[in-house]
């Protein structure tokens, strides 16, 4: 065995740091400071054990495979306790019963404090700070992966349980006192990012450390470290086999989700109790403005290329309503449920039906207390809140997690969020999806829409909040999602939404079959577990190679056949009639939408115009490669290209045409980097960039149009909208079945020209939106007809 240098708690500081770095928990992850804290940790446990190796030989080679070892174990059960953290911290944050003990704490160092109603509240100099504790501020997180690293590093290095306990009540002080501290701190400056930051919170438990080093020093020399691998004899397997088993049915609990009953599809949409998101008015290219925006039309239309019936109510929710339905929407309420219709509701569920409630942020409207008279039937609760980006208080990122997803979520790509609220939900609910890096802030009536503002709330909560729940209830399921924003007409296509959509449905359409299956497994698991104790003698050298073999075994076993089966028994349904689809493409385009974040400056922006296809009925989409698109779109489009195109990429696009799918490249003399012309002269196609188009602009029949201010002529093709000088602006060529289509002046599309999904368009805007609707319905239909303004183009406003 090597030695170890008595201040060999420092790897456990180096490991806890680089998991508050490379975890999303408060803040976007560090890799640089994750990695290096980790680097550390080895190099630290690499001298730790080459101490008295020195004369030995492969005295390098064997210290460091000590150091990874050690590491690895401990980095092990680190990992091991995230699980709790996500389950414990997404649903709890306030500790109310703490507040009576710190409160004469907090009065003893001398503060102008008061206790009311759960909280503190402090006086300072020039307001009143209202201060609570929550489990964020306490250092849950920190704490668990303390304890967790801590209690295996004394196991590994042989210490009794004596000191395991010593360390725990060490743990358990110092985190108190921190907390304490860090509370009269923030009170001082008014700030909670003391208790956020990913490098303040590292820095802040080395004092720990030093605690360790002088109050529980580990040895001189390691006694249990060497891993000693289970041979093939009968005693490691009778003690491994039930470690394997039972790590294994445990995440087969957790990860494994009912198929259930699939049902016919028969969806109804709750119109009776809402007069917000509605799905009965029609979007269109006739009617404009903020109703048909904040709408949910597109929602009901893309449901029924899916599912055979998609219905609305209009009347009170009664059994003979429910009769026949396999899934209920109930979408941003306006009014309240009545105690006969929420009865109703509840035989629906208990008789196999999909419940989805869809609520939104702070409680706007009343929805959320609407809502919750139907929710607390299954233990859930919208909450009056809504969530920021913690470091930002941007709208916030989410992504599904790579390891046991919940089905509603596994298929989706990263998932920019509206504003939603929160949810109180019971253990035995699943958390669909538990956002991390957020903030809340509770409503406040005095603002339009109920939103605070966030720089004068500093007593928020932080960290983990679920944001979407789902409840099997008999033999039905409910589902419920806080961000109705996302579903919106001007949203619900941006990659992720229209995947959540489907999943959540798809889910929903199931009655529950296999339920016990997972109590099942959870007690198995824990009788293995049991069972392990009673088996197992102290002293076992092969413990640890036990762990890693047996254990990790069981957790990539357990892992992928939970993954697989979810995989296979929730995939997307298929559609059950055509639609046209038309695919922007990201690969080579620099446009910008709004999938990661909303746009700052409107002048890079195209989500009217994405939005704007919807409008004739097709269903847009923006895929991140010109092979996706291309495989997707009846309709594929560029955008201002800046990457060049391989001549594969040509060859499928030569092959695209060739099928008959339609192709529309727009580009502008603004666009300095532009490749499309490698791509355009492949057809015969190109753009002068020098030759500037401005002024008046002509359709065939030499009718003049709107202006142009900027654009490049076009060279090759059919002209269709000329200058005076019959210089072409667009212009078209056929290519086999199919049709390409070029637009020189492709800024005249962004939001800043076309204007805003939400706004009545003026005359100029109606022409440009005009031009758009003709361009997308001549190339699904691959024939130009003469652009006109007049019958089905025009455009009447309209709130």
């Amino acid at each position: 065995m090597g030695r170890v240098i008595n201040s060999g708690w420092l790897l456990l500081w180096f490991l806890s740091s680089a998991w508050l770095f490379l975890m999303p928990v408060f803040g976007p992850p560090a890799p640089l400071w994750g990695a290096g804290a980790l680097a550390l940790a080895v190099g630290f446990g690499f001298l730790g054990f080459r101490v008295g190796r020195k004369s030995k030989p492969f005295a390098l080679f064997f210290s460091l495979a000590d150091s990874l070892t050690l590491c690895g174990l401990i980095f092990l059960a680190q990992a091991a306790a995230l699980p709790l953290f996500y389950f414990l911290g997404a649903r709890y944050h306030h500790v109310p019963l703490l507040q009576p003990l710190v409160y004469p704490l907090l009065k003893a160092a001398g503060l102008g404090i008061s206790l009311s109603d759960g909280a503190f509240f402090v006086q300072t100099v020039d307001r009143v700070s209202k201060v609570s504790i929550t489990l964020e501020r306490l250092g849950f997180f920190p704490f668990l992966l303390y304890l967790a690293g801590g209690l295996m590093l004394l196991f590994a290095t042989g210490q009794s349980r004596s000191r395991m306990v010593k360390f725990f009540l060490l743990l358990g002080g110092y985190c108190s006192a921190r907390f304490l501290i860090l509370l009269l701190i923030s009170i001082d400056i008014d700030s909670q990012c003391i208790f956020w930051s990913s490098l303040i919170t590292s820095v802040s438990f080395f004092p720990f450390i030093l605690i360790l080093v002088e109050l529980l020093p580990l040895p001189a020399r390691l006694s249990s470290l060497a891993v000693v691998y289970p041979g093939v004899g009968k005693k490691p397997f009778r003690a491994g086999s039930p470690l394997f088993l039972g790590a294994l049915f445990l995440i087969l609990a957790v990860g494994f989700k009912d198929p259930g009953v699939k049902k016919p599809g028969l969806l109804l949409i709750d119109e009776a109790h809402s007069e917000w998101e509605w799905t009965d008015e029609k979007f269109d290219t006739r009617l404009f403005g903020k109703r048909t925006d904040y709408n949910f039309y597109c929602l009901s239309e893309y449901l029924t290329c899916f599912y055979p019936q998609v219905k609305k109510n209009y009347q009170p929710l009664t059994r003979q309503t429910l009769t026949g339905v396999d899934v209920l929407i109930l979408k941003t309420p306006t009014q309240e449920y009545s105690d006969e219709e929420i009865e109703a509701i509840d035989d629906f569920v208990a008789r196999g039906g999909g419940l989805f409630l869809i609520g939104d942020h702070t409680n706007v409207f009343g929805m959320s207390t609407y809502l919750n008279k139907v929710a607390a039937r299954f233990g859930l609760r919208f909450r009056y809140d809504v969530t920021y980006d913690l470091p930002t208080c941007q709208l916030s990122l989410y992504q599904p997690p790579a390891i046991l997803p919940h089905p509603v979520v596994q298929h989706i790509p990263v998932f920019l969020f509206g504003s939603s609220c929160t949810l109180t939900i019971p253990l035995t609910a699943s958390s669909v999806i538990t956002g991390y890096g957020l903030r809340n802030h509770y409503l406040d009536y005095s603002r339009k829409n109920f939103f605070p503002v966030p720089e004068e709330d500093p007593d928020y909560e932080f960290g983990l909040f679920v944001q979407s729940a789902a409840v099997s209830y008999h033999q039905g399921r409910v589902l419920a999602y806080t961000d109705s924003t996302c579903f919106s007409n001007f949203f619900i296509f941006i990659p992720g939404k229209p995947e959540l959509l489907l999943g959540s449905v798809e889910w929903l359409n199931r009655k529950n079959r296999y339920g016990i299956i997972n109590f099942i497994l959870l007690l198995a698991g824990v009788g293995c577990f049991l069972s392990l104790a009673i088996i197992w003698r102290p002293g076992r050298k092969d413990f640890l190679g036990s762990l890693l073999t047996f254990g990790l075994l069981a957790v990539v076993l357990g892992v992928s056949i939970s993954h697989l089966l979810n995989r296979k028994n929730y995939s997307y349904p298929k559609p059950r009639r055509n639609f046209i689809q038309v695919a922007l493409e990201s690969e080579h385009s620099s446009s910008f939408l709004p999938v990661r974040r909303l746009a700052e400056n409107p002048d890079h922006s195209f989500l009217t115009f994405f939005v704007w296809i919807q409008r004739l009925g097709y269903v847009p989409c923006l895929k991140p490669s010109l092979e996706e698109a291309l495989q997707c779109g009846h309709v594929a489009v560029v955008i201002d290209p800046v990457k060049d195109f391989t001549h594969q990429e040509i060859s499928e696009l030569k092959q695209y045409l060739l099928r008959g799918g339609s192709l529309l490249v727009l580009d502008s003399p603004r666009n300095q980097r532009s490749t499309a012309n490698r791509m355009l002269k492949e057809f015969g196609l190109t753009i002068d960039r020098h030759h500037i188009v401005r002024g008046r602009i002509f359709d065939q029949a030499a009718l003049p149009l709107g202006e142009f201010d900027q654009a490049g002529q076009i060279k090759g093709g059919s002209p269709l909208l000329t200058d005076r000088q019959g210089n072409a602006v667009f212009s078209i060529k056929k290519y086999g079945a199919g049709l390409i289509a070029v637009l020189s002046a492709s800024h005249l599309f962004q939001d800043e020209s076309l204007g805003y999904t939400s706004s009545i368009p003026d005359e100029y805007q109606r022409w440009l939106s005009g031009i758009e609707f003709w361009i997308f319905e001549s190339l699904a239909r691959k024939e130009f007809r003469p652009f006109s303004l007049s019958g089905q183009w025009s455009v009447i406003s309209g709130q």
